[in-house]
């Protein structure tokens, strides 16, 4: 069977990668890869979880005191005044709660950026997409991309300043064996802060670059299949290790640890979505040419 959409060659009753088949979300084929990968359920799966992440991260700071409470419960139960403390415990708890709604705003916006882009690609009354929605979470990669380098620095600066003053302090009468312990540590340090900064720095600006690109066709209507690989491979690496480090933290709180795990399974949701738009751009970018048939001239008869 041909594709209709992109001529590609699929097995009968197969879809093809494209989306051709698919019931169309936009007149535009490249727009329609974007409204479909966006509005399908594996996106709105990602949207829920992100969304319960944030929830269960913010109902986590409720119980953030519980060893507290439990030593001034059996201080109140020995006879002991604790009206002071259960005041002051309250007014952290309270603290914790609104740090908790503050430290997870850049997440509350970016959950707005994808329910919202989720919603404009789910409209079949219009073709066209609404770019309100990836420009938020543009704008969240470039605060975080910034905040990211400032803390590169910051690490590279302290590292450097904790390597000249243990020198400085080893001229002055400190143990020898100690400095190079201290320095071999401090250098060890540098390295991975410089390696893992880089890293997470190049991230953050090819996932503003990704999102560019998704805007650019949603505009323009041009296949662009520069989803950047880095991005995909890396969210999957991150996304199962802090699956792994959310199972660990079910140990010592609940809420915290499923909080983790559904934002970590929203990540890993997303990358896929990004591999599977990727390959569809791939497919309207570059169709597969099909062989022509070329009519045989029937052979001469010699005389």
């Amino acid at each position: 069977m041909i594709c209709p959409n992109c001529g590609n060659q699929v097995p009968d009753g197969m879809r093809c990668p494209c989306g051709g088949g698919e019931r169309p979300l936009s007149s535009n084929p490249a727009v329609h890869a974007v409204k479909a990968v966006s509005s399908s359920s594996l996106f709105l799966t990602a949207s829920i979880l992100f969304s319960v992440s944030i929830l269960f991260t913010i109902l986590a700071s409720f119980g953030g005191n519980a060893f507290l409470e439990q030593i001034l419960y059996r201080l109140y139960s020995m006879g002991y005044d604790v009206s002071e403390f259960s005041m002051y415990l309250s007014n952290l708890r309270w603290t914790g709660v609104l740090s908790a709604v503050f430290g997870s705003a850049f997440n509350i916006l970016l959950a707005v950026g994808l329910w919202l882009h989720y919603s404009t690609c789910r409209r079949t009354d219009t073709g066209n997409i609404s770019t309100a929605g990836l420009t938020i979470c543009k704008v969240i990669a470039v605060i975080r991309c910034v905040f990211t380098g400032f803390a590169l620095l910051l690490i590279l600066g302290g590292c450097v300043l904790m390597i000249i003053g243990l020198g400085a302090a080893s001229l002055s009468g400190m143990d020898e064996d100690v400095a190079i312990v201290i320095m071999t540590f401090a250098i060890v340090l540098l390295i991975f802060g410089i390696i893992f900064g880089v890293l997470g720095l190049i991230y953050q600006i090819f996932i503003v670059k990704t999102i560019n690109r998704i805007k650019s066709t949603a505009v323009t209507g041009r296949a662009d299949n520069r989803i950047s690989g880095f991005v995909i491979i890396w969210t999957y690496i991150v996304s199962v290790t802090s699956i792994i480090g959310g199972i660990f933290s079910l140990f010592t709180g609940v809420l915290g640890g499923l909080a983790a795990i559904a934002g970590a399974v929203s990540s890993f949701i997303i990358a896929k979505c990004l591999s599977d738009y990727k390959k569809r751009a791939t497919m309207l970018m570059y169709p597969p040419v099909q062989p022509v048939a070329v009519p045989q001239m029937p052979p001469q008869q010699n005389p």
